[in-house]
């Protein structure tokens, strides 16, 4: 196939390639800030478990809106902490777990929510990066076809 017939197709592997690029660096951003932000809410478990869980690979843009569906539903769990964490604290330590559960629940009823709208967003740019990223690979493949 002539490379001149290609020529108009051009602008969108371009504009496939940028968006790619773009999302790919928006991810590494937002994941970043919300790894430093999950620190704010002093959960020792909630930092553990959302650092030891494996990084799921996001192949095209519907697994990245479900990714981030599932992430909002742990974000809204999370406004609970303001009511949970107390009650914990008072169950492990008295009256200063009390405290400490009503400071740890306060931060995570604001931050957890703050930190799930972040990582969806994450979600969904890397599903779309991934989405143009496989449009540019079907375009070559069927090329050398």
């Amino acid at each position: 196939k002539s490379s001149v017939l290609n020529l108009p197709k051009a602008p969108l592997k371009l504009g496939g390639a940028t968006v790619a690029l773009f999302s790919d660096s928006l991810t590494e951003i937002t994941n970043f800030s919300m790894s430093k932000l999950r620190h704010l809410t002093m959960d020792e478990e909630f930092i553990e478990r959302k650092n030891r869980a494996p990084k799921s690979q996001i192949q095209g843009a519907q697994q990245g809106f479900n990714a981030a569906g599932k992430t909002l539903m742990e974000g809204v769990g999370g406004m609970f902490d303001v009511v949970t964490k107390p009650i914990e604290g008072a169950k492990k330590d008295g009256i200063w777990g009390f405290g400490t559960g009503l400071v740890q629940g306060t931060l995570g009823t604001i931050v957890k929510p703050v930190a799930a709208i972040g990582t969806a967003f994450s979600e969904v740019t890397d599903g779309l990066a991934s989405s143009s990223n496989q449009l540019n690979v079907n375009e070559d493949t069927q090329r050398r076809s």
